[in-house]
């Protein structure tokens, strides 16, 4: 029976993975050492984290995706209501790149809630302006921003305020939290929008509402009018 001191973090994870390794690599008369610390169970933890990580995230994101389409029943649709959701994932994994940040045991779950809690302000836009119609963009900017960014940042708050923690996970999920929640309103509300002109201008009609958008005097829409039919 032996005593190590380790002099080294046993909760950072490059640290305690170096000197897990180094102590299952001790050989004695031929024979393994046993060794206890918490530093190998977190390290253990991490490696698991690591790999199931990946696999949780394309269950995650594919399963989302499969929700959608089968709602729109259609792939542009799909794109148009996802595209917010990736356009933030791109711009979260960009800010973790700059910022040093990385997933680990604790933050982890922050990448299925974004994808769950992020996808609905492309669903609540995309449907209003469906409802609305052809033109609506603007329209529909004014009358659903207040609630977009409502329900992402009682999202931020509720999570966010784990940014506080002194626990080094707690607070990067908190962190992670507010850039992904903040990420999916921005996208929502600037990338699907462009996305919908893009798509008035070249008229794709499996995209398109089979209406146009009339106004009344007070701002509201009135009964929509049919689509000028084209042949």
């Amino acid at each position: 029976v032996g005593v190590i001191y380790q002099n080294t973090s046993s909760i950072k994870g490059a640290p305690a993975r170096r000197f897990s390794n180094e102590m299952r690599s001790i050989i004695i008369d031929g024979k393994g050492v046993t060794v206890s610390n918490n530093a190998f169970i977190f390290s253990d933890m991490l490696i698991q984290v690591k790999k199931d990580g990946v696999l949780v995230a394309i269950l995650g994101l594919t399963t989302v995706m499969l929700f959608v389409f089968f709602q729109h029943r259609s792939v542009l649709q799909t794109i148009i209501v996802s595209a917010p959701l990736f356009t933030a994932l791109s711009w979260m994994i960009g800010l973790m790149v700059i910022f040093n940040m990385r997933l680990g045991f604790f933050n982890m779950v922050t990448v299925p809630l974004i994808m769950g809690m992020g996808i609905d302000d492309g669903i609540h836009f995309y449907h209003r302006y469906r409802e609305e119609g052809r033109g609506s963009i603007l329209h529909v900017i004014r009358q659903t921003r207040g609630a977009i960014f409502m329900t992402s940042a009682t999202t931020i708050v509720g999570f966010g305020s784990m940014a506080f923690s002194s626990h080094m996970g707690l607070n990067t999920l908190g962190e992670l939290v507010i850039i992904g929640m903040s990420s999916c309103w921005l996208a929502t509300m600037t990338i699907q929008p462009g996305l919908l002109l893009l798509a008035e201008r070249f008229n794709i009609r499996a995209v398109l509402p089979d209406h146009e958008y009339v106004p009344k005097a007070n701002g509201s829409a009135e009964t929509p009018a049919p689509a000028p039919q084209t042949t």
